[in-house]
């Protein structure tokens, strides 16, 4: 990461500026256009995704980042206790981690969830709702 950082109207956060690290991850980062990222696990696709979101919003491109994740395991996990909200924070944290890295601060992501700058959802309750563009 470089030391350049730029600041999230209405958060109080600074997002670090990344750089790619490999010649597919520079395409998606020239590109223009929506995108849709597929590699292996590790490659960065979810990195790279939620920093383009958040540099876009630092731009003033879009308001918010909506995350919309499969609440479906990849590994049976068993009985998740709790409620619906209390279950599907077990999907979010990758996004904590990412936010962390990308915000420097332990609370990036609560503080941009907070403030209505993240929402966070599963694919189970997706169905019939409208998601405005901001």
């Amino acid at each position: 990461m470089s030391k350049r950082s730029k600041t999230l109207a209405g958060s109080g956060l600074s997002l670090a500026e990344i750089e790619p690290l490999t010649k597919n991850q520079l395409i998606a980062f020239e590109s223009d256009k929506n995108l849709i990222l597929h590699g292996l696990a590790g490659t960065g696709k979810t990195f790279i995704s939620c920093y383009l979101a958040f540099d876009d919003m630092v731009k003033g491109v879009y308001n918010n980042f909506v995350i919309i994740r499969s609440a479906v395991p990849t590994r049976d996990i068993g009985f998740l206790p709790g409620s619906e909200k209390e279950k599907a924070s077990v999907y979010e944290e990758p996004y904590k981690e990412i936010a962390l890295e990308l915000f420097q601060r332990g609370d990036a992501y609560e503080i941009l969830k907070t403030k209505g700058l993240v929402h966070f959802m599963t694919t189970s309750f997706i169905r019939g709702i409208t998601l405005k563009i901001q």
